[in-house]
């Protein structure tokens, strides 16, 4: 009796794990741990920014400047983009990079957040002073096949919803990978970007 038990307890050694995994993955109650996933929407393929005509804003009412080559690569970059004159949605959105920002702790220099203004006025004063280290940005016309298609075609990716409502998440080497919609909060930012930043190689 003791022979025959022997085969079967390593059988069932072996066999025991796969079907445990097969009924967690594929059971009727699927398991996921919550932190494999992203928080943010995905964006697949991945989006190249090319920064050619994007300008920063020198000072509120004085205007805009070129930006130096290849702006949004180097560092993690938090993008927002919307109307100068930003309103809820857009308060909303600001304070969502600047909190998950704040709480990288030493890791927030590796990350840089941008005001992409689709109107090139300059936002009041006010607003940019509650939210030191944000930089503003606008597009020329001849910059619209740049990051604007760039956010265009990463919006398609994530659903089709109005830019004005995303946060979009670009890597160092400039790639649109992730967004996040309106109701996003900063927890699902920061969330996705410890996990980023611990397991990628030192950008600066």
């Amino acid at each position: 009796m003791k022979s025959r038990l022997v085969p079967l307890s390593v059988t069932a050694a072996f066999l025991l794990p796969v079907l445990l995994a097969w009924w967690l993955n594929f059971g009727p109650w699927p398991w996921r741990p919550e932190a494999a996933g992203n928080r943010g929407t995905l964006i697949q393929p991945p989006v190249l920014v090319e920064s050619a005509g994007v300008r920063s804003l020198v000072h509120p009412g004085l205007g805009y400047e070129g930006l130096a080559s290849e702006p949004f690569q180097g560092h993690w970059s938090l993008v927002y983009a919307g109307a100068s004159d930003c309103p809820n949605a857009c308060e909303a959105a600001l304070v969502n990079m600047r909190q998950s920002w704040l709480a990288l702790g030493k890791d927030a220099r590796r990350v840089r957040r941008w005001f992409l203004v689709n109107d090139a006025k300059s936002p009041a004063s006010s607003l940019l002073e509650e939210h030191p280290g944000l930089t503003v940005i606008a597009l020329t016309s001849a910059s619209s096949g740049t990051l604007g298609a760039a956010l265009a075609v990463a919006r398609e990716t994530a659903g089709g919803a109005n830019a004005g409502e995303w946060v979009w998440l670009l890597d160092p080497r400039g790639f649109v990978i992730l967004s996040y919609g309106s109701s996003a909060t900063a927890t699902d930012i920061l969330r996705d970007m410890q996990r980023l930043l611990k397991y990628s190689a030192q950008d600066n």
